[in-house]
């Protein structure tokens, strides 16, 4: 794992800053100003604003060229097996920033999606371990896993499913997707579900985000896609944006991943990206986006990088992560605090503001 220098509480990263349309890839890099002294922070220029077609059609073949991946599988290393015993750590994921908070009480149990759902939504195929995104409010409980979902009633009653998880975000059956998120945002009615995508021919990738407006899960969605494949890296890409994890406040999606090779064992860090929730909830034909690349606190790579659900007013959106990536105190013992600023820029086309507290 490659690791670069910077001065001590200094964030650096690469900024993108683009339009993307529904089922359409865009990424635009844009070089990064120094910061001065003073707080840790790095201010971006105001970045460049493109549109993008609509995205190649993806093939239904189960036959891969190259390496062939699992749903919810990953080829071993170090800061892959760091990330998955963080994820086991970390507990459900997704939930209603608006229904009263968390809570101590349970309210309710039941059996959720299984992995015979999977087999038979998924043409036999079997899929461990579930990558399970949970999600619920207004009424409802949607359950995606890698690789199916159902929609349920509170009580558990299933009204909807299990289907195919691609459905979600209009993939064909066989396509390659997996670690699934959901999460209802009350404030605006609205569902969100995020997969991460790789094409047959394992040259490229994508983030896709599905919304849909109307309080049901069970009806319409719309689907956008951001391109992670970073085809211009050399260091292992084309890539993939692995373990999608999700955030949120009253002006973004808040994005995670970290960028693994298709094909090999190279790391390139986390990526983060802050969503126009505007532009989404407003099934916009084409949304804004800032993608951060490889931001390092302390000169140490990040790994599996928390985003905040805020549900308030609240002066930065904040992210966290351990900077130890073997988790046993071997290397350092220290949480990454980052907080962006100036967040409702990004559906204006402009830059966020991203500084390290650390």
């Amino acid at each position: 794992m490659n690791h670069q220098t910077v001065p001590a509480r200094l964030l650096r990263s690469a900024l993108a800053l683009a339009f993307i349309a529904g089922s359409s890839l865009a990424t635009v890099p844009i070089t990064a100003s120094a910061a001065g002294t003073g707080p840790a922070a790095v201010t971006y220029a105001t970045p460049a604003v493109e549109t993008a077609g609509p995205a190649a059609a993806n093939s239904a073949s189960t036959a891969k060229k190259g390496a062939t991946l699992a749903k919810g599988a990953r080829k071993p290393s170090t800061a892959r097996s760091a990330a998955a015993t963080r994820s086991s750590l970390a507990g459900p994921t997704g939930g209603d920033s608006g229904e009263g908070g968390n809570s101590a009480r349970l309210t309710a149990n039941f059996n959720g999606v299984s992995s015979l759902d999977s087999e038979l939504t998924n043409f036999g195929a079997k899929f461990e371990p579930p990558d399970q995104g949970l999600c619920a409010g207004n009424g409802f409980v949607l359950e995606p896993v890698n690789s199916a979902y159902t929609v349920y009633r509170t009580n558990g009653t299933p009204i909807a499913g299990p289907f195919n998880v691609n459905d979600l975000v209009h993939r064909d059956g066989l396509a390659f997707t997996s670690d699934p998120r959901c999460y209802y945002d009350r404030p605006t009615n609205t569902w969100f579900a995020t997969i991460l995508f790789i094409a047959d021919d394992n040259q490229s990738s994508t983030i896709d985000i599905s919304v849909n407006t109307s309080g049901d899960p069970t009806g319409a969605w719309k689907t956008y896609s951001i391109d992670t494949t970073d085809a211009g890296n050399p260091n292992g890409c084309p890539c993939f944006g692995d373990q999608p994890r999700f955030g949120i406040d009253p002006y973004n999606l808040y994005l995670s991943t970290d960028e693994f090779s298709i094909l090999g064992p190279q790391y390139n860090g986390a990526q983060l990206y802050a969503v126009a929730k505007s532009d989404l909830v407003g099934l916009k034909p084409a949304i804004h986006f800032a993608h951060f690349t490889n931001p390092l606190v302390n000169g140490n790579q990040l790994l599996a990088v928390e985003p905040a659900t805020t549900s308030g007013p609240a002066s930065a959106e904040y992210f966290l992560s351990s900077l130890d990536q073997n988790l046993d105190g071997s290397s350092v013992n220290q949480i990454g605090v980052l907080a962006m600023t100036n967040r409702e820029r990004v559906a204006r086309g402009k830059a966020p503001k991203l500084s390290s507290l650390t």
